[in-house]
């Protein structure tokens, strides 16, 4: 099963029919059927696949710590300095790592719908509540 799989993945890598394709023309073959009347599904993989390749590696900025992460997004304006500086660093750390600790990762907006929200864990009521009274007396 492991041996199909890892075939499958190096032709769809391999596949001629998509060297030189953009993503944008690869996901509009999405739109077209194959010479059997297929849907080409494989053209829509590839062109995730060249979007990431293409775009969001390209653009992905990597940090060493938080504190330079926030550095950056303050510099950028993404976050208004006078937010994070009503509370300690090591309170946002510690934030940080919790959220981390629970494989939390932010998602676009348009990504969720309602059954997820209705279905994500939540965290236990003793962190959220230790959070909160931390929060609460700053």
């Amino acid at each position: 099963m492991v041996e199909a799989a890892v075939k499958e993945q190096a032709t769809f890598k391999a596949d001629a029919r998509f060297e030189g394709m953009d993503y944008h023309a690869l996901n509009a073959m999405l739109n077209l059927y194959d010479e059997n009347g297929k849907i080409q599904f494989d053209a829509d993989k590839r062109a995730a696949r060249e979007y990431f390749l293409q775009h969001v590696n390209q653009n992905t900025v990597f940090f060493h710590s938080l504190k330079e992460r926030l550095d950056y997004l303050v510099e950028k304006e993404y976050y208004e300095p006078t937010v994070l500086a009503k509370y300690p660093f090591e309170f946002i750390q510690e934030l940080n790592d919790l959220a981390y600790s629970k494989k939390f990762r932010f998602r676009p907006s348009s990504a969720r719908s309602s059954t997820t929200r209705a279905t994500r864990s939540r965290p236990s009521t003793a962190s959220a509540t230790s959070s909160a009274s931390r929060i609460a007396s700053s």
